[in-house]
């Protein structure tokens, strides 16, 4: 008998940060301080390069400019707390390893990495759908826009 593999196509869920006076959450951009709110969504590229989230159907969307280096993935895994893990989180492994989450071209995959030197990172381990991220604990303790002094990492 032939096996039949199912396949589920899924719609990546993108978030991106939405600059306003009245935001309730501060990011660190270029060395300022910029408020605003966090917005997630499909992320849409413009012929200039300028990025937008777009939330809703087909009938109806509302677009969000974005600051283009906010978009950032969601890694379809969340953590310990239910707290959606994206590309560009600060993560606890097992209660004692920051690591940062970022896309890496060499693995094909986001993957966990921790600093190694000053300006120095390496990939620790893949992390998201298919990886074996269950036997340890994750929890997201920010991101590097809102917590910019996570990333002062210890070295190990």
């Amino acid at each position: 008998m032939e096996k039949v593999y199912e396949y589920k196509l899924r719609n990546p869920l993108f978030r991106g940060f939405y600059e306003r006076e009245d935001g309730s959450t501060t990011i660190y951009y270029n060395g300022k301080a910029i408020k605003g709110e966090w917005v997630e969504g499909n992320l849409f590229v413009g012929d200039d390069g300028e990025r937008e989230i777009l939330i809703g159907t087909k009938v109806v969307r509302i677009s969000y400019p974005i600051i283009t280096e906010t978009a950032s993935e969601y890694l379809f895994l969340n953590d310990d707390n239910g707290v959606k893990i994206f590309e560009y989180s600060i993560v606890l492994i097992d209660g004692k390893y920051k690591r940062l989450v970022v896309y890496s071209g060499e693995f094909a995959s986001f993957c966990q990495v921790r600093q190694i030197d000053y300006n120095d990172f390496e990939c620790v381990q893949p992390i998201g759908e298919g990886y074996d991220n269950y036997n340890h604990s994750i929890q997201v303790i920010g991101n590097i826009f809102e917590n910019p002094e996570l990333l002062e990492l210890e070295y190990e």
